[in-house]
């Protein structure tokens, strides 16, 4: 992957009214070396990095991060990825929102048949959690509580808490989840 970070710096200038030599002068850098990066044919130290980011006031991770386009974040309905355990057909997860860089959490819509459960124990996993409820009603089971969720309501699930849902109900529950981490 070729990195395009000089027209970030390009952008911010341009939005500030700045030309190359008044950059140059706001971070100490040479408008030799500031044009060379604004073509990307220059290869900067870290601390060319440091400095450049700085003077526009984002980290150096978001300087280097790729362009992301705003109709790259959209998942159409018909592009969502299903997700779902064969030995547990009656509950099924729905990827939600597209991930086209790392992405510090999920959403996912998830389905809950009537008269079923999301396993048969309790699990847990190193992510923190939150579930709304769409549609229906819902236990969460603890190993010692069971709290009845309705429409509307949120929980959080904190990381390596054990839980499950089950659904006493003869109506499906759909809920959206949002996990702290990327796993689908």
């Amino acid at each position: 992957m070729e990195l395009d970070f000089g027209n970030k710096i390009k952008r911010y200038r341009n939005k500030n009214n700045m030309t190359i030599q008044e950059f140059a002068n706001k971070t100490g850098l040479s408008t030799a070396l500031l044009s060379q990066i604004e073509r990307n044919i220059a290869n900067p130290t870290i601390n060319v990095l440091k400095t450049v980011s700085d003077a526009i006031g984002i980290s150096i991770s978001e300087l280097l991060a790729p362009e992301i386009k705003n109709i790259d974040l959209v998942l159409r309905a018909s592009e969502r990825k299903i997700v779902f355990d064969s030995n547990h057909k009656h509950i099924m997860y729905s990827i939600l929102a597209n991930a086209p860089t790392n992405n510090s959490f999920d959403v996912l819509m998830i389905h809950l048949d009537p008269f079923s459960e999301s396993d048969y124990r309790l699990s847990s996993h190193p992510q923190e959690e939150a579930l709304i409820i769409l549609e229906g009603e819902v236990e969460m089971i603890f190993e010692d509580e069971i709290i009845t969720l309705y429409v509307g309501d949120t929980i959080r699930i904190l990381p390596n808490r054990l839980h499950r849902l089950k659904n006493t109900t003869g109506n499906s529950m759909v809920g959206i989840t949002f996990k702290s981490q990327t796993h689908f």
